[in-house]
């Protein structure tokens, strides 16, 4: 008759995985039907203990994992000053020391060699993934003015000057350009889009005395279309291990009050809670067969109200915010780059200056206003790129890469000392 199996106690030093979450596995695996036949039994309790326990199991020869009447026991406990999850049945025991990353396993050599095989398929080294980001602002800013400006000058009896007009926001004035050619050159040089001008002869009532001389008419004419164009907000970087959550947080620490206390004396004290505001990116990325990985990307971008909102007293309640998100899942090839677009923002403004009565005029009344049209349409654009990290080999690569960039921005002027 062939000895039976002694119990014992066996660790195991897990080299690349962590061994809580190997025995958090190991202890699924006890509730789902064990490793060799007839499964395991399905009752199960959680329970917190403070100490390894005494209780082996009383299991007769063989793989304890296959036979006899069991349970399971999941628990979280101490060994030392940390905490560690446990799995048993009536005849093993597995737990985890997570100060030296290691599998402890009370039960028979046979049951020992079982578990021993599932931890090394699970304790491997697991690629890793760079991923590259770069988050840009393409604004649409579209504005669009257009206005007139008109003077007149004349002498009354030779000896009064009478002069007047419209000087209307937007448009500037031609008064100063016959008294001060410097002046002329520096406000025609000012200006932008499409002008047209007219200036009269001057009209001078004392020669040369205290009062300047003025032209005898002015107009002015002035149409302006401007378009803005991209900004690079962030560009971020990060490593992750496959299967593991990354996030990228770009934003500024907002104070928000979140209620108020009234102390000593009855003086009110504000209490405050900060919450960042900006762009939240979290990526996971899981490594496919043939250098394909699958992306899920959450996306959040949050900011400030321009306004803030009516009837909401902002000093009680806090400053508005607004959020836009983005959750998706992608299949890209490694070095390939995806963008994240459509988080938009529109913003519309319309001002109108005019003269009484004559700017209500129609069509002459085009003469005796400005009015400028402002949209603005901000897209952020995200764009993506991860790269699989195998071994020390593509690390090297990747570092190297970015030395050589960071060394082609320095040779096209950034970073460098303006001259004296």
């Amino acid at each position: 008759k062939t000895d039976e199996p002694q119990e014992g106690i066996y660790v195991i030093r897990v080299l690349n995985a962590d061994a809580e979450q190997i025995v958090g596995v190991l202890s699924a695996l006890f509730g789902g039907g064990g490793i060799g036949g007839g499964g395991l039994g399905t009752a199960q309790r959680v329970q917190r203990t403070s100490g390894i326990g005494s209780g082996f199991g009383t299991g007769g020869g063989g793989s304890t994992f296959g036979q006899g009447q069991t349970r399971q026991t999941i628990s979280r406990q101490g060994i030392g000053r940390t905490a560690s999850i446990v799995a048993s049945t009536d005849n093993v025991r597995v737990t985890a020391d997570p100060a030296t990353n290691s599998v402890i396993i009370i039960g028979s050599r046979r049951d020992y060699e079982e578990i021993k095989d599932v931890i090394d398929e699970l304790d491997i080294r697991r690629k890793q993934v760079f991923v590259e980001a770069a988050i840009l602002e393409v604004s649409l800013e579209k504005l669009r003015s257009f206005g007139t400006n008109l003077s007149i000058g004349f002498t009354v009896n030779d000896s009064a000057l009478g002069f007047g007009g419209t000087i209307l926001p937007g448009v500037p004035s031609l008064l100063g350009v016959a008294a001060n050619p410097d002046v002329a050159a520096s406000l025609l040089g000012s200006l932008s889009g499409l002008f047209l001008g007219v200036v009269g002869e001057e009209v001078d009532v004392d020669g040369s005395g205290p009062i300047p001389p003025i032209p005898s008419f002015t107009a002015l004419f002035q149409a302006l279309t401007s378009i803005t164009d991209v900004t690079v907000l962030s560009t971020p970087s990060i490593i992750t291990t496959d299967n593991e959550p990354a996030e990228i947080i770009v934003a500024d620490v907002i104070p928000f009050p979140t209620g108020s206390t009234i102390g000593d004396g009855g003086v009110t004290v504000q209490t405050i809670e900060r919450e960042p505001v900006g762009i939240r990116l979290t990526i996971t990325p899981q490594i496919s067969e043939g250098d394909y990985l699958n992306l899920n990307i959450l996306t959040e971008v949050s900011a400030l109200r321009d306004t803030p909102v009516a009837g909401l007293n902002t000093a009680e309640f806090g400053i508005a915010t607004t959020t836009r998100t983005a959750d998706s899942s992608v299949v890209v090839k490694n070095g390939q780059t995806i963008v994240i677009g459509g988080l938009v923002q529109d913003r519309e403004s319309v001002i109108t200056s005019r003269v009484p009565i004559l700017g209500s005029i129609p069509i002459l009344g085009n003469l005796f206003k400005f009015k400028q049209r402002q949209s603005q349409k901000i897209n952020l654009l995200i764009l993506i790129t991860p790269r699989i990290i195998e071994n020390e080999v593509d690390m090297q690569r990747i570092l190297e890469e970015r030395q050589r960039r960071n060394m082609l921005l320095q040779e096209r002027g950034f970073n460098r000392e303006e001259p004296n």
